[in-house]
């Protein structure tokens, strides 16, 4: 797990020599795989995609440049 997430640029680890980058594999950090995480997983889903579809802004947005650019291609 990487601290903060989502990773900074500056973040030594993105900074790796080639031939030790190839070697590492980044995945975002999985809090649990309980039955009671995946019913919450899922329900933020849902309250995002029904918040999306009235034009209101989602819960955790990580990239608020990207939704800006995808908004403008509605």
């Amino acid at each position: 797990m990487i601290t903060p997430e989502p990773v900074k640029m500056d973040n030594p680890l993105l900074q790796l020599p080639p031939d030790c980058a190839s070697k590492i594999t980044f995945s975002p950090h999985i809090a649990g795989i309980t039955k009671q995480a995946f019913r919450r997983m899922h329900q933020t889903v849902w309250q995002n995609f029904l918040a999306v579809s009235r034009g209101e802004m989602p819960c955790n947005i990580v990239n608020e440049k990207g939704l800006a650019i995808s908004n403008s291609l509605l």
